[in-house]
């Protein structure tokens, strides 16, 4: 996952920067003011901000705020040593995950991470049990306290387990809890289709068509009686 930190104290942005990549975030960007942080966000496509109010020029963190709301919908936490109430009022009007104050500690801004992932979505509407975000043509999956990105291009094949689902790509497995059904509609994607009650594929993966079983790379999916219908013409739209 990609994280932009807009913050004009360098040794306190090298400070969280370090703490990110401890965790095994990547930090997409580092900036210092509002231009630089636009054109990180325009340009690196981070998938969440972290946001100093306080910033050199004449645009503070809170217009930062305004325009990510404008330009890529993505989760931000306000880092900020101000905590007089005209300025919470401000930025509670741009709807943060989170407002911490400074100094905080390592485990404040993985919990306020954590936690702004969860309940972020396209359609705001994820459900935390489940322990997973969709966003931007993306998944986030849980893993030990944090949460790994996932192409839903890189996704091969989904496969029932039980209470959860299996996330299959080329090198990778993800599980995660959910439904198949409710997972393949919330994705919402014309790419992920059903082929039977307990696996649904990747369109762009499917090398071969049979009559009981879809090919993609050395595995065989179940095709369901009831489903070629609906698959064949799909196929002929990609």
């Amino acid at each position: 996952m990609k994280i932009l930190i807009v913050e004009d104290e360098m040794i306190i942005s090298e400070d969280i920067c370090m703490m990110l990549e401890d965790r095994g975030y990547e930090v997409c960007g580092q900036a210092v003011d509002y231009d630089e942080a636009i054109d990180i966000i325009k340009n690196d496509q981070p998938d969440l901000a972290l946001l100093d109010i306080n910033l050199n020029g004449s645009k503070d963190g809170v217009e930062v705020a305004k325009s990510i709301n404008q330009i890529r919908r993505i989760p931000f936490i306000f880092t900020s040593s101000i905590g007089d109430t005209s300025t919470i009022v401000r930025a509670k009007s741009t709807h943060p995950s989170a407002y911490i104050l400074k100094p905080f500690k390592e485990e404040q801004l993985f919990a306020a991470i954590e936690v702004a992932m969860e309940n972020f979505s396209v359609n705001e509407n994820t459900n935390p049990e489940e322990q997973l975000a969709i966003f931007n043509d993306a998944i986030f999956v849980k893993s030990d306290h944090r949460f790994i990105k996932v192409s839903i291009d890189e996704i091969r094949y989904i496969q029932k387990s039980d209470n959860y689902i299996d996330l299959h790509s080329e090198d990778k497995t993800h599980i995660i809890r959910s439904t198949i059904s409710g997972f393949v509609n919330k994705l919402a994607s014309d790419k992920i289709i059903r082929t039977h009650r307990s696996y649904a594929v990747n369109l762009d993966h499917v090398s071969d068509v049979g009559p009981n079983a879809i090919t993609i790379g050395d595995t065989q999916v179940p095709l369901a009686k009831n489903y070629p219908p609906e698959i064949m013409p799909r196929l002929r739209t990609f």
